[in-house]
């Protein structure tokens, strides 16, 4: 009996592993999704500065 007990416990925390990964992955998927444009935005405005700004600067567009 203890063993068929201690299988089940094993089960039972194997199951509630896969489980908890299974929820971050879809946790990390949903907040990816949600924040894919504005992320996208700030990357390209960012981009835009840092290698914009010096190309108008020694171009003397400043």
């Amino acid at each position: 009996m203890n063993n068929l007990l201690k299988d089940i416990s094993e089960l039972i925390d194997s199951v509630d592993y896969r489980v908890q990964l299974i929820s971050r992955n879809q946790r990390l998927i949903a907040g990816i999704e949600n924040t894919r444009f504005k992320g996208m935005l700030i990357g390209i405005i960012f981009t835009l500065l840092v290698v914009g700004l010096p190309i108008l600067y020694y171009k003397g567009g400043f």
